[in-house]
């Protein structure tokens, strides 16, 4: 099957416009994948709004072909901002349970603000996060994400833990055993998510896997590779750990 070819400038606005209705109109079908749709609509729009030819305005653009009627000013510039990252956008339609694009794009614009990509002659920023961390600070909100800087829980899997621990709450609470971690690890204690969940696996009788079976996956390895003056402080520290 051949493809599609677009020719570009002017003669590509017909094509955009075609893609802003077609995904319009997935988007209000009961039976369609929403947030594809809405993602396809967010860079169908932000296409056209950039390529806009400059004798007219985007809005008299959309008049002019019948795509007035697509959502109102509001929506579309809520949508034209998220499709500056479209795999964010995804992410955040999974998160929520809104339909409102304007109150999607109210709610989770410091995310998309933290994300945005700066031009290479622009100064970083100190904090630059990643999508994984995006993701854990709309679940567990950023006070808890910076108060565990330095703790046994300041780590990508032991947040993602949390995550999992703290279902079934309200957006911005968290669960008994959520804060019973956080609190502990603040206070300087060597606790794991990870471990919490293997132990309320074990209460519920699901198989866990044992203490050999994570050496063995693991250790061996870093075992093989670690200095006799290492192994041994390793040794003494398990020693104590034992004894605790």
């Amino acid at each position: 099957m051949s493809e599609t070819v677009v020719s570009i400038g002017h003669n590509r606005m017909p094509h955009i416009a075609k893609r802003i209705q077609d995904a319009y109109d997935r988007t209000i079908k009961i039976d369609c994948d929403w947030i594809e749709a809405s993602v396809e609509l967010a860079i169908a729009l932000r296409e056209g709004s950039e390529n806009t030819p400059g004798n007219m305005s985007f809005s008299y653009w959309l008049k002019s072909n019948n795509l007035d009627n697509v959502l109102n000013a509001n929506d579309r510039a809520a949508l034209i901002s998220m499709a500056r990252d479209p795999e964010l956008m995804r992410t955040v339609l999974k998160e929520t349970p809104s339909r409102s694009y304007q109150l999607i794009w109210r709610h989770y614009k410091s995310h998309f603000t933290s994300a945005r990509k700066k031009p290479a002659s622009a100064p970083k920023r100190r904090r630059n996060f990643k999508r994984g961390d995006i993701n854990r600070r709309m679940k567990l909100g950023d006070k808890l994400v910076d108060s565990l800087k330095g703790t046994s829980l300041d780590s990508a899997a032991e947040m993602d833990e949390l995550i999992i621990l703290n279902r079934g709450v309200p957006e911005g609470e968290h669960t008994d055993i959520v804060k019973r971690l956080v609190a502990r690890a603040k206070a300087g204690e060597n606790v794991s998510a990870l471990a919490e969940t293997k132990k309320i696996d074990a209460t519920k009788g699901r198989k866990v896997r044992t203490l050999m079976d994570a050496w063995r996956k693991n250790m061996i390895f870093t075992w093989e590779c670690a200095s006799e003056k290492d192994r041994e402080a390793f040794c003494l520290w398990l020693t104590d750990q034992i004894k605790k």
